[in-house]
């Protein structure tokens, strides 16, 4: 019974109303971030778009690229095999190596810099379109 009066005017101050603030503000939302152009916002809010799709320039992108066979290039199928500076195969009919340390694609000899990721690389031979080669 001790415990129980001892309880009582702790539950009695924690029932207790709230008292009301003295006076109260009304808050307004913030205005646009760029007034007067509605889709300003939007166009913050949007992701930046990647236009190497996660590629890079980097040593052990390639590597990671080279550990996949099998790779389709547009209308060309490519397979690959490791080898001490990247990976080498075909693409086509044509010779294809992934110079990792250069971080470059050969195509029959001719090289250029390339991007790679884990699942894909990208080169783009002198006067073609950007060639996307992803994993089977």
């Amino acid at each position: 019974m001790r415990a129980l009066i001892v309880f009582l005017p702790i539950l009695a101050v924690a029932c207790a109303p709230e008292a009301a603030p003295s006076s109260r503000q009304s808050v307004t939302p913030p205005a646009a971030s760029d007034a007067g152009n509605a889709d300003a916002d939007t166009r913050a809010a949007a992701p930046v778009a990647d236009p190497n799709d996660g590629r890079e320039e980097n040593p052990s992108a390639c590597y990671a690229a080279c550990a996949n066979t099998a790779f389709t290039c547009g209308d060309l199928a490519a397979n690959v095999a490791f080898e001490q500076s990247g990976c080498s195969g075909t693409i086509g009919t044509s010779t294809l190596k992934l110079d990792c340390g250069k971080e470059m694609v050969c195509v029959d000899g001719t090289c250029v810099t390339a991007t790679f990721s884990a699942f894909s690389f990208a080169y783009t031979p002198a006067g073609s379109a950007k060639v996307i080669c992803m994993r089977d």
